[in-house]
């Protein structure tokens, strides 16, 4: 069986990562496997910088802090998976509401032009990230979420992105950042019907089927 390091509080206003998280750890020990938690704390993650950001210094770079703490993790435990949680828009597709959702494989790279980068419907999926100056390989799940609207946050993030200029102009990094301001409302969330324990079953099972068996080809 694997060991797998389980990621979760990246980004703080994904509040329904941070529920569904502890559920996919119990479901996968259950499957057999060594879960390992780790917990970001929020000083170390983007929303100070979120909050410190004004009209007159409106750049918001996302810290890594947090890695040296993964870091440390993978080298106590060379053979894990790291794996992190988050959450991404939902979007209605057509399929009914009585499909079982699944763990889809995404590849941002072969969405094509005009396509949402943000695959529509239920399912969670799940992508492979390439090593990088910060982390090795590691595996991200996002799982729908809804983000109602605030008008406060929107205003303030129309606010910010003028003051970064024009969209040909500004640094891309600093302008997406600014999408962690938006924050998920676990009443509409669950109202969507993105809640239930089918959800924490579907990733606990795909990860055991699809992300595990295939990791040290991946590597």
């Amino acid at each position: 069986m694997a060991k797998i390091i389980l990621v979760r509080g990246m980004h703080p206003n994904e509040k329904s990562a941070k529920f569904f998280t502890p559920k996919i750890a119990a479901k996968l020990r259950e499957l057999g496997h060594e879960v390992i938690p780790a917990d970001i704390p929020i000083e170390d993650t983007i929303q100070p910088a979120l909050k410190r950001a004004t009209v007159e210094k409106p750049q918001v770079d996302e810290t890594f802090a947090f890695a040296a703490q993964l870091l440390k993790l993978l080298e106590e435990h060379p053979d894990a998976i790291m794996i992190d949680v988050h959450n991404t828009q939902y979007l209605p597709d057509r399929s009914g509401p009585d499909r079982p959702v699944r763990l889809k494989l995404h590849d941002p790279s072969k969405i094509k032009h005009n396509e949402s980068p943000v695959p529509p419907g239920k399912d969670p999926y799940y992508m492979v990230n390439k090593p990088n100056e910060d982390l090795p390989m590691h595996y991200t799940i996002e799982i729908p979420a809804k983000y109602p609207h605030d008008p406060a946050m929107h205003q303030k993030t129309i606010e910010l992105l003028d003051a970064l200029g024009e969209p040909g102009k500004r640094n891309w990094k600093h302008a997406n950042s600014l999408g962690y301001l938006d924050r998920v409302g676990l009443r509409q969330t669950q109202a969507a019907g993105l809640l239930g324990e089918e959800m924490a079953e579907v990733i606990a099972r795909g990860i055991h089927e699809q992300i595990i068996p295939n990791h040290k080809a991946r590597k």
